[in-house]
């Protein structure tokens, strides 16, 4: 009996170990480490921040499923004279992966600085904290990269497992164009 209860007791802590291992294995960077480049000057307070942000490079394996940050910061209309009304609103947005999207909440955008977490998704949830910087970066287009003038938004993602860190990386993401 007391060998049965250690066989099967085995089984849990050899699995949660697997997992273990298999986190750290798919934190490590694709194509080496997180290079920093030159970074350019902070984006001023009239430039429109909405838009889509796309990976500005080859993301660790952890978070090769994030696609796209979706980021609203105004509301746009067409008043009578065919003219385009823009309205402030409140940050709101998507961080988008290959399996979900997942709402951002506590969106906070101040100074240049870009911080925001997400609503939990079966237990997973990121958090990304970094500086939105303006000048000559890679642009996502419809098939491949070009460089042009946008914002890059340079920080740390983290992922969570039912508010356990199991993932963290330096990332880039540049804002996109089309649709």
């Amino acid at each position: 009996m007391r060998r049965k209860l250690i066989a099967v007791s085995a089984l849990p802590a050899s699995f949660i170990l697997g997992i273990c291992a298999q986190i750290v294995c798919l934190s490590w960077p694709v194509s080496g480490r997180y290079e920093s480049e030159p970074l350019q000057a902070t984006v001023s307070q009239d430039y429109e921040l909405t838009g889509y942000y796309y990976p500005a490079h080859a993301f660790p394996w952890a978070f090769d499923n994030v696609r796209r940050i979706d980021l609203t910061t105004a509301d746009f209309h067409v008043n009578s004279d065919s003219s385009v009304a823009r309205t402030p609103i409140d940050p709101k947005g998507y961080l988008v992966t290959d399996f979900d999207s997942y709402k951002l909440s506590g969106v906070n955008i101040d100074g240049g600085r870009l911080s925001f977490t997400t609503e939990p998704r079966v237990g997973v949830s990121y958090q990304f904290a970094g500086t939105m910087l303006e000048g000559h970066y890679p642009i996502k287009g419809y098939s491949q990269y070009y460089v042009g003038k946008t914002i890059m938004v340079d920080g740390r993602i983290v992922r969570m497992l039912f508010g356990f860190k199991v993932a963290e990386s330096e990332v880039r993401f540049t804002k996109g164009s089309g649709c």
